[in-house]
């Protein structure tokens, strides 16, 4: 050890440990000197200050360090205060809005979403959460807000099948079986059962009619030979048309169905209107045959009666002619007749003459009968 003395006797060490050594215990004296010493009182009689001795404006440095050290502590103390305040404040507002939301957007059982609930309420939701402290309380708000997010998209995705109180025309029997896979495939049904139930049952139910419209408009297509609307295949019947459009009529609420309905009809009054034409048109052509073969038949008739005429003519004709004929020859047998009578009168005549000649010669009474029997001969 070197020996250090009260006169700051600055000996050299024999090593560098040694210094070192010696220095730490010349500042331990000092500092153990200071403290006993005592600040001289202003105008002694001693020759000079001690070295050790403090200044005043060393004094009033000091004193103005503690001071800002005391202001520091207590501003920091104050933050720490409000710090705490506020947050404990923000907890308990997080908290009771978290519910609010709650009771608004669930139902009491919390499994299910009100028709009252948003996006914008389940974010909202999820930052109350964060806030909250406590935290199981804070994790049970936070998944009801991932679950209300989840059940509201797939709400918007099957508000999105209707129009209004209508099925939109998008709506097929392929896209609410996939809507019911999804429905499936998320973890409503073990999370959030009430939500997973509703929706289930509703497009359980939604999917045979949403097939059943799809294929009641292939049906409809394929009736028509540009496959949409116009003229009708020849080989459409109306019982064909009268089925279809009895099927179509059972799905009011579906706008493909309606549209549908709307074809049909139109294609069937369309089908009807020809028809009838093409009735008229067969009716039309039957009565002028007919009229044509009255006419032929009447023409006939007119031919045959008008021989018939002609050959009365002829026929009179001829008989006019045999019975002026018959006539003549008749005048002519009555003149020949005439004629024998007046030459049969004449030999009658002479023969009385001579037979009255002769009698005369004779008798009288037998002249005068033989001119009786003359006269009842000629008569």
């Amino acid at each position: 050890m070197i020996a250090i003395n009260n006169d700051n006797d600055r000996s050299v060490p024999d090593s560098r440990m040694g210094r070192l050594r010696a220095r730490e215990q010349q500042k331990q004296q000092k500092k153990a000197s200071n403290k006993h010493k005592k600040t001289p009182k202003a105008g002694g009689t001693s020759g000079s200050q001690s070295p050790t001795a403090i200044k005043p404006h060393n004094k009033n440095k000091k004193s103005n360090s503690k001071k800002w050290l005391w202001i520091v502590g207590i501003l920091v103390v104050v933050i720490v205060a409000i710090f705490f305040i506020v947050r404990r404040t923000n907890n308990a507002s997080a908290k009771d809005n978290a519910e609010k939301i709650v009771q608004t957007s669930f139902n009491n059982d919390r499994d299910n979403i009100t028709n009252q609930a948003t996006s914008a309420q389940m974010i909202e939701l999820e930052a109350d959460a964060k806030k909250i402290q406590d935290n199981t309380a804070a994790n049970q708000y936070s998944q009801l807000a991932s679950l209300g997010k989840s059940a509201i998209s797939f709400r918007e995705r099957v508000s999105d099948l209707k129009s209004g109180n209508n099925y939109r025309t998008s709506t097929t029997g392929d896209k609410v079986s996939s809507l019911l896979q999804d429905l499936k495939d998320t973890t409503f049904k073990s999370d959030f059962s009430g939500f997973y139930n509703e929706y289930n049952k509703l497009l359980t139910n939604l999917q045979p009619k949403a097939a059943a419209v799809s294929k009641l408009h292939k049906e409809t297509n394929k009736l028509f030979k540009n496959g949409k609307s116009g003229s009708l295949h020849s080989s459409v019947t109306s019982s064909k048309l009268n089925d279809l459009l009895d099927s179509l009529d059972k799905y009011p609420n579906f706008e493909q169905a309606s549209k549908d309905l709307t074809r049909v009809e139109t294609a069937v009054k369309t089908y009807r209107k020809d028809q009838d034409s093409a009735s008229s048109s067969a009716a039309s052509s039957a009565a002028s045959q007919s009229a044509s073969m009255a006419s032929s038949q009447s023409a006939s008739a007119a031919l045959a009666s008008s021989q018939a005429s002609s050959q009365s003519a002829s026929t009179a004709h001829s008989q006019r002619t045999s019975a002026a004929s018959a006539s003549s020859q008749a005048a002519a047998s009555s003149s020949r007749a005439s004629n024998s009578t007046a030459s049969s009168s004449e030999n009658s005549s002479s023969s009385k003459n001579s037979s009255s000649q002769s009698s005369a010669s004779s008798k009288h009474e037998s002249s005068s009968s033989s001119s009786k029997s003359s006269s009842s001969h000629s008569n």
